[in-house]
């Protein structure tokens, strides 16, 4: 097809045209068939392909015009009894309601211009069914190409040298992909398939004409002229610099800064700070593009202040909190933090909030300002590595030295409690129902907390039974002053009863 598009402009003689494009229409066919699971799609190609070379051959020989319109009124009634008939085998396949409609509403449109014919207006059904096939066929052309583009993206980023390089992950790479495609997607309709069909309707004279006169269409903002071209560079801007933005936080996060071994919560901060500052050049080149005087941001930049001043002080708030989180790090990527009774790991630390997720797997969105004003307990800034305290409370009676044995020996028997800090055990004082004690041990991985407690909590209980040391629980006296005349007491020895 890329040939034919060659030989259109190339002065070559039509017999050469006509050869080029049978070939190119056979091989078309013969990819979609491939790339279609569904019969009525590879019949649709086959009539449309059938219908371009027929056209082109009818084009290149100067079939009478007469005989021509007979084909066409032939090919329409075809057309309009392959549609209608192809309608209801569309609804067994994903988006079948888009493409029964469709069907349905090129059946319609034969209908018309079938009708266009018999009535006599002979030249508008001649140019809409030759514009119609054209324009389809370019389409599916292009959607062919995209596809190449697709697998040749796909290949570049999973399975060559530059995949390497990057040192992407899957989901990484699937981004890359999306977005790269997106935007190939985009220019490829925009600059090339759009300005094509609207030349194949004549609209436009050329190819070239035709993008002109798309990106000139727009509007005016005071004195300023605002058009399709300049919108389409802008949002290029926008748009690409936050792909290549993205790009560069992951190869900083993934493969830069960990060769500095900065810990994760310093190239947090650096990559986030690298992709905020790209977009705004970004934005400035976009607006410098647009056609506006980038000097004159002073006057907005004076209004949002205004705007600051009566309603915008907790955004600025959290984004200067932010700031501060991102610089001062008392909180990372990672740590695992408690605050209004809650425990949470750090999840991602924005300019505005900081997602946390809590031990029940629930994200939390805290406002950057909270965190830097309130009260925050962070579990593993410095280090990982945490005491634990195990209260203990034995019977009035027990066997004291016994019981900080037994409790030493049960510290020592955890493979995860450390030897240095040594466990420790202290006798605290004397309680209301028991003699209280306390066993501190340290463990390397703040992790294990739960998991540590839970166990020495169970051979304590092991070890005191099998020592016969009571594990004390709250008693009381009471003791009884007076009693109405009509209760019975039965004294046994005392007045004083428990």
């Amino acid at each position: 097809m890329v040939t034919v598009l060659i030989y259109e402009y190339a002065g070559v003689p039509v017999v050469w045209k006509l050869a080029t494009m049978v070939v190119a229409a056979v091989c078309f066919a013969r990819l979609m068939q491939a790339r279609t699971e569904t019969a009525w799609k590879r019949h649709f190609v086959y009539w449309l392909m059938t219908v371009l070379i027929i056209n082109s051959f009818m084009d290149a020989i100067n079939f009478p015009l007469p005989l021509f319109r007979l084909y066409i009124l032939l090919a329409t009634l075809t057309g309009l009894f392959l549609f209608w008939r192809w309608a209801p085998k569309s609804g067994g396949a994903k988006g079948s309601g888009f493409y029964t409609w469709l069907l349905r509403l090129a059946s319609f449109f034969f209908a018309f211009m079938v009708i266009a014919q018999i009535w006599g207006r002979t030249a508008l059904p001649l140019q809409i069914f030759v514009s119609l096939i054209d324009s389809t066929a370019t389409v599916l052309v292009f959607m062919l190409l995209m596809s190449i583009i697709h697998g040749i993206l796909e290949w570049l980023y999973r399975a060559s040298p530059l995949h390497q390089a990057m040192r992407f992950g899957d989901e990484d790479t699937d981004a890359v992909i999306r977005h790269t495609v997106k935007a190939m997607y985009f220019a490829i309709w925009t600059f090339v398939l759009l300005p094509a069909i609207f030349m194949i309707w004549g609209f436009y004279n050329d190819l070239e004409e035709a993008t002109q006169g798309i990106l000139s269409l727009g509007f005016n903002i005071g004195s300023q002229r605002i058009s399709i071209g300049l919108l389409i560079v802008a949002l290029a801007i926008l748009y690409g610099s936050y792909f290549a933005s993205s790009i560069i936080e992951r190869l900083l996060m993934k493969g830069l800064l960990i060769r500095r071994s900065l810990e994760m919560g310093v190239r947090h901060a650096i990559a986030r700070l690298v992709h905020y500052f790209l977009i705004f050049m970004a934005f400035l080149l976009a607006i410098s593009a647009l056609g506006f005087d980038i000097t004159k941001l002073t006057i907005m930049l004076s209004a949002l202040g205004v705007g600051i001043g009566f309603g915008l002080q907790t955004i600025v708030n959290n984004f200067v909190s932010g700031l501060i989180l991102l610089f001062e790090r008392p909180v990372r990527v990672g740590d695992t933090v408690e605050f209004g009774g809650n425990w949470a790991n750090i999840k991602k630390i924005g300019l505005r909030a900081t997602t946390v997720e809590t031990f029940d797997n629930a994200d939390v969105i805290i406002p950057n300002a909270d965190l830097v004003g309130n009260q925050v307990t962070n579990w593993t800034l410095t280090s990982r590595q945490v005491r634990l305290i195990v209260p203990v409370g034995v019977a009035y009676g027990s066997d004291v030295p016994l019981v900080i044995e037994k409790l030493m020996s049960c510290a020592r028997s955890n493979p995860l409690v450390v030897e240095k800090p040594a466990p420790q055990v202290l006798f605290l004082g004397f309680g209301e129902s028991s003699l209280d004690f306390e066993l501190r041990a340290w463990v390397t991985n703040f992790d294990n907390r739960l998991r540590v407690i839970s166990e020495l909590h169970q051979e304590i209980d092991r070890s005191f039974r099998k020592a016969k040391i009571e594990i004390a629980f709250p008693q009381r006296d009471l003791h009884l002053r007076s009693v109405d005349e009509s209760v019975s007491l039965t004294q046994t020895g005392n007045s004083d009863y428990r």
